[in-house]
């Protein structure tokens, strides 16, 4: 069922599993309510949620305790407020953490082809920076699960402009997306050695995870995806 990708200084990144159901952002507060319950039912020091209605954009928005919790339009969220679980959705799109120990800042980003296209990753470390004062040697990086560039087909005309920026994370054919996303925190100054990145594949586990792809493929027309969420639960 739900998963822990990353539990450390008082920092939680997880995910629910293709087990605990469809989460579909309806954008409504009965919705909100299921994903406060679902994720408090593991996490009792979770009190809120606040989600993204994702749209493969490149906004990021601040969350304090005033925040709504849907917040249209956007694919990044970042706060330094204890017990809100920062929440967006993806099947297929990499979900990236984000998580300061100095400044106890944290972030979540849902980055798709579009997403990566437009950097939203180094707009979010700026954010941090501008916000809060982090310094991007001081992050440490989760990349989860998302599609992986051998499942990861698309037409030469979409892979070009990623071809001419990171040649080497690209084919004709193939976008490594999770590789891009690597070489995008490094140039925003994030550390190599303070990066995770998950060694599954949607596509590859949907037993596991939702894949937009593998429901393609196979016939499967309700839009799945599962939900992705990253809070400050203590201080160090």
């Amino acid at each position: 069922r739900m998963q822990t990708l990353s539990s450390s200084n008082g920092f939680l990144f997880g995910a629910t599993t293709v087990e605990d159901g469809n989460f579909f952002n309806e954008g409504t507060d009965a919705y909100a309510a299921r994903c406060l319950a679902m994720i408090h039912r593991e996490f009792p020091d979770i009190s809120r949620v606040v989600v993204a209605r994702t749209v493969h954009s490149s906004h990021v928005a601040i969350v304090a305790h005033e925040s709504p919790a849907i917040i249209p339009a956007t694919d990044g969220l970042v706060t330094r407020e204890m017990g809100i679980a920062l929440c967006v959705t993806g099947a297929d799109c990499t979900p990236i953490f984000l998580a300061d120990s100095v400044t106890q800042t944290i972030a979540l980003v849902h980055s798709g082809r579009r997403g990566t296209e437009s950097k939203i990753i180094g707009m979010t470390v700026s954010m941090l920076r501008d916000t809060f004062g982090s310094r991007a040697a001081n992050l440490e990086a989760v990349i989860g699960p998302g599609i992986c560039a051998e499942h990861y087909a698309v037409s030469p005309e979409v892979a070009k402009p990623f071809r001419d920026t990171y040649p080497s994370r690209v084919t004709e054919h193939h976008i490594d997306l999770p590789g891009i996303i690597l070489d995008q925190l490094v140039a925003s100054g994030v550390h190599s050695d303070r990066m995770t990145l998950s060694s599954e594949c949607t596509y590859q586990h949907p037993e596991k995870w939702f894949s937009h792809r593998w429901d393609v493929h196979h016939g499967i027309e309700e839009f799945r995806v599962q939900l992705f969420f990253a809070a400050i639960v203590s201080l160090r």
